[in-house]
């Protein structure tokens, strides 16, 4: 009976472990690292056209914003890899971005869990900088494309409108 009961334990512990593997996400520790990388990123850019903001500076021009900005207010924080950094200044308003050229599923839900820090009018994930994806499509995922497109996220530092 005892010997019954082990191998019946055994088989439960196999079966249960081999099940809860299968429930882990072997990606989820890139994602977490991309959207730290991405979060830290958008907090040294924004702190950094603050800083400039405060010394009573004009917005930076959209060709020359890097050294508008760099090393005099910061340090350029380096993007994950496949993506860059741009600055928008429009009509719209003003807005830092990051694009991927080919996005995997790690930095489409990277950028997704970065906008987890902002609102929803703030950050927003489409298919290009400064785009409105939520007016778009109603969802930030929906305008995001799918897997091997181009991926922006926009963080908007002022903005006319919704």
């Amino acid at each position: 009976m005892n010997l019954i009961s082990t191998i019946a334990g055994i088989g439960l512990l196999v079966l249960t472990v081999g099940a809860g593997l299968s429930y882990v996400n072997p990606a989820a520790r890139s994602v977490a690292e991309t959207t730290a990388v991405i979060t830290a990123g958008f907090q040294a850019l924004s702190q950094a056209y603050q800083a400039r903001q405060m010394t009573g500076a004009p917005a930076p021009d959209a060709a020359a914003w890097k050294s508008a900005l760099f090393p005099a207010y910061g340090f350029e924080p380096k993007p994950p890899g496949g993506a860059s950094w741009s600055y928008g200044d429009d009509a719209i308003g003003r807005w830092f971005c990051l694009t991927a050229a080919k996005a995997d599923q790690v930095m489409r839900e990277a950028l997704d869990g970065a906008g987890r820090h902002y609102s929803a009018t703030s950050y927003q994930v489409s298919a290009k900088c400064g785009e409105d994806a939520a007016a778009k499509s109603g969802t930030a995922a929906g305008a995001a494309g799918v897997a091997g497109d181009s991926v922006s996220a926009t963080l908007w530092l002022s903005r006319e409108g919704p």
